[in-house]
C-alpha cells in the first residue's frame, strides 16, 4: 500500500465492505459498472447487466498506478478499475483487506472466529489476525505464517528495533509496525504460551499420561515431533481413547518392530489429542495418523514440513494430502506458505490400511 493507503488504514481495518462506482475494463471489455467488495471476495456488476464474482484468494495483488487499480488473478486475468476518484485509497484498502482476509481463513480452523485484526504498517505493511489458537500474519508482500501458541516457546520485545520475535521450534518469525501494540502483543502471547502449554498438560493427563515435567522443561510440546522412546511410545499405545481402534494393531506393529522415532501430538477441532507416529521407512519417512480411522498412511522424503504445514492450514487435510490441493483455493495457499509447498513436494506415496503384515510389509 502506498502511503495514501495506509494514512486510511487505520479507520478501515475493521472491515473489508466497499461498494462504489467507477469504470472496469475485463477481458478487453470497458464499461461503468458498480464494484462490492466482502470479506469473502469481490462483485463488479457492469452497466451491461454482466457480473463477475472473485473469491479473495483468487487475487494475485493489488497494484495501483495514480488512480488506476489493477488486479491480477490466478486465472492469468487482469482487471482494471478507474474512476473512482477521491475514493481510490479507500477502495485499494478494502481490496487488500479483502485478500489478507481470505488467506487468513485458509489458515485457520474452518470454524473458528477472528478475535480482532491488527492493521501493520510500515515498510510491509498487513494485517495480524488474532485467533484463540494463536497468531496469524498476512503481509501485503511476502510470505504470511501462523505461529499457534502451543507450539512458541516465547514471545520477546526487540527495544531496538520496536519489534517482536515469535520463537519456537519452528524457527523465529519477526513482526514490525505494531507500534504502541508491541508491548501489549508481547504480554497477551507470552500469557497464551503459558495458558495453552497447562492446556496440554491437562489433556495428557486426561489421556493418563503424567508429562509435566517433560512440558515444562520445553523436551515436549504440542504440534512439534519428540523423540518416540520407549516409555512414551507405551505411554500414548495404552492412553484410552488416544489411539482410534482401528488402528491399535498397526500402531502395535510399529512399535513391535522398533520403527517410532518420533511422536506428535496435535488437539484437534474438538479438543481431543491426535497423535502421529513417524518412521523411517525404505522411501522416506511415515505419517502414520494413529487417532483417526479414515486417514490413509503417507510416505514423504521427509515429514518434518508435513508437521509444520498442518499448523499452517488450520488443521486441514486436503491442503496437504488430497489430490485436488492442485488446484483451487490450497494451491493459490501454496504458493504462499513455503511449509505447506515443500510438504507437497515432499509426497512420495500413499499406503492402504489392508492387513497389518502386509502393510507393514510395504513400509520396510
Amino acid at each position: 500500500m502506498p502511503d495514501s493507503a495506509q494514512s486510511v488504514a487505520r479507520d478501515l481495518y475493521s472491515s473489508a465492505q466497499f461498494t462504489g462506482e467507477g469504470e472496469i475494463e475485463y477481458q478487453g471489455q470497458v464499461s461503468r459498472g458498480r464494484v462490492e467488495i466482502t470479506a469473502e471476495g469481490i462483485c463488479i456488476k457492469a452497466d451491461s447487466d454482466s457480473e463477475i464474482e472473485i473469491a479473495s484468494w483468487e487475487i494475485v495483488g493489488i497494484e495501483r498506478d495514480d488512480y488506476t487499480i489493477m488486479l491480477p488473478l490466478r486465472n492469468g486475468e487482469t482487471i482494471l478499475l478507474r474512476q473512482f476518484a477521491r475514493r481510490t485509497d479507500e477502495l485499494e484498502v478494502a481490496l487488500w483487506r479483502c485478500r489478507c482476509d481470505g488467506i487468513a481463513r485458509l489458515m485457520a480452523p474452518p470454524a473458528a472466529s477472528v478475535l480482532e485484526a491488527v492493521p501493520v504498517e510500515g515498510t510491509n505493511p498487513g494485517w495480524l489476525y488474532r485467533y484463540e489458537d494463536g497468531l496469524r500474519w498476512v503481509p501485503t508482500q511476502g510470505a504470511p505464517f501462523a505461529r499457534l501458541y502451543g507450539e512458541l516457546a516465547e514471545a520477546e520485545f526487540d527495544q531496538g528495533t520496536y519489534g517482536l520475535a515469535l520463537r519456537g521450534p519452528f524457527g523465529e518469525h519477526r513482526l514490525q509496525g505494531l507500534a504502541r501494540r508491541t508491548t501489549e502483543l508481547q504480554h497477551e502471547v507470552t500469557t497464551r504460551i503459558a495458558l495453552a502449554r497447562d492446556s496440554f498438560i491437562e489433556k495428557l493427563e486426561q489421556c493418563g499420561i503424567p508429562w509435566q515435567d517433560e512440558v515444562y522443561s520445553g523436551a515436549i510440546s504440542e504440534h512439534v515431533p519428540f523423540e518416540a522412546t520407549e516409555k512414551r511410545v507405551e505411554a500414548i499405545e495404552h492412553a484410552p481413547d488416544l489411539i482410534a481402534e482401528g488402528r491399535r494393531e498397526y500402531c502395535q506393529a510399529l512399535h513391535a518392530a522398533g520403527l517410532p522415532r518420533r511422536m506428535v501430538l496435535s488437539s484437534g477441532d474438538d479438543g481431543r489429542l491426535r497423535a502421529v507416529a513417524l518412521a523411517p521407512v525404505r522411501d522416506g519417512e511415515l505419517y502414520e495418523v494413529l487417532s483417526e480411522e479414515d486417514h490413509a498412511s503417507y510416505v514423504f522424503q521427509q515429514a518434518d514440513p508435513v508437521v509444520q504445514a498442518w499448523t499452517q492450514v488450520g488443521f486441514r487435510r486436503e491442503p496437504i494430502f488430497a489430490e485436488q490441493a492442485s488446484e483451487g483455493p490450497y494451491a493459490a495457499l501454496a504458493d504462499l506458505l513455503p511449509a505447506l509447498a515443500n510438504a507437497r513436494a515432499a509426497f512420495v506415496r500413499r499406503v492402504v490400511h489392508s492387513s497389518v503384515d502386509a502393510w507393514l510389509g510395504t513400509l520396510r
